[in-house]
């Protein structure tokens, strides 16, 4: 019983840290926006400077909610109409999702 509860802790273990090791960078986030969203955005110093399928947006606000084994991604832009572009998305396993 006692070999039987040390290979299930161990599995554990090596179950979180193989999460922590796959959890996707803020890099491969923002790929993951260019293929799946077409959105991307260029940093010339002054401002950022983003589009969405050849249509110029406004990039509002980014939040990365990091917890280790998995990433929370929230992006907030705005078109030139004023309506607003919401993009939520998951980080796990070295693969981000929409949420």
């Amino acid at each position: 019983m006692k070999k039987k509860y040390q290979v299930s802790i161990g599995a554990i273990i090596v179950i979180i840290v193989y999460l922590f090791l796959t959890n996707p960078s803020e890099s491969k986030y923002v790929s993951w926006l260019e293929n799946n969203h077409e959105i991307s955005c260029i940093n010339d110093g002054l401002a950022l400077n983003c589009k969405q399928a050849k249509e110029i947006i406004e990039w509002k606000s980014r939040s990365v909610n990091d917890y280790g084994i998995f990433s929370i991604y929230r992006d907030y832009y705005e078109d030139k109409n004023g309506e607003k572009i919401e993009i939520k998305a998951i980080g796990i396993l070295n693969i981000v999702y929409n949420k």
